[in-house]
C-alpha cells in the first residue's frame, strides 16, 4: 500500500496511474505512457473478470496461427479483419485455466516451423493435434 496524497494505491500501476494522472493536469495533455498504463490495468482487471481462455488454431493461406482469447467470436471477427486470407477457426478449446501455458507449449512445440510470433507454417491438423495432445497432458497431471 502506497499512499499519495489523499490517495492509497493498493499497487505499483495505481502509483503510476495516479502520478500520470496527476502530469496531465499540470500539463494538459494526457501522455502515451498514461494511455499505455491505464490499457495495461484494464488488461489485468478483464483477465479477473473474464476467466479461463480458450486455445485457438486458425488457418490463414499458407500458415496457422495458435492463440488464445476469452471470445472466439471476437477474436476471429479482427484477425479477419487485419488479413482477408483467414479462415475459419479450425479447432477451439473448451475454457481453459491453463491457456496460456498450453499456448506457449504449442508454440514451443511448433518452433521449428515459426514464421513470426504466434504464425506457424505448418499444417491447421498438425497444430490442432499439438494442442489437443497438450491440453490431454495438463488434463492428466491436475
Amino acid at each position: 500500500m502506497v499512499r499519495v496524497g489523499s490517495a492509497i494505491c493498493s499497487s505499483v500501476s495505481d502509483y503510476t496511474i495516479l502520478r500520470l494522472e496527476e502530469l496531465t493536469k499540470q500539463s494538459g495533455n494526457e501522455s502515451p505512457l498514461l494511455r499505455w498504463h491505464k490499457r495495461q490495468a484494464a488488461i489485468a482487471k478483464q483477465r479477473l473478470v473474464r476467466g479461463p481462455q480458450r486455445v485457438y488454431v486458425v488457418p490463414g493461406r499458407h500458415c496457422v496461427k495458435v492463440g488464445i482469447t476469452w471470445d472466439m467470436d471476437e477474436r476471429w471477427a479482427r484477425l479477419r479483419s487485419a488479413n482477408p486470407h483467414i479462415e475459419q477457426p479450425h479447432f477451439v478449446s473448451e475454457p481453459l485455466k491453463k491457456a496460456k501455458g498450453i499456448e506457449k507449449a504449442a508454440h514451443a512445440a511448433l518452433k521449428q516451423y515459426s514464421i513470426n510470433g504466434e504464425w506457424f507454417d505448418c499444417s491447421r491438423y498438425l497444430a490442432a493435434e499439438i494442442v489437443r495432445g497438450l491440453i490431454a497432458e495438463h488434463e492428466r497431471s491436475d
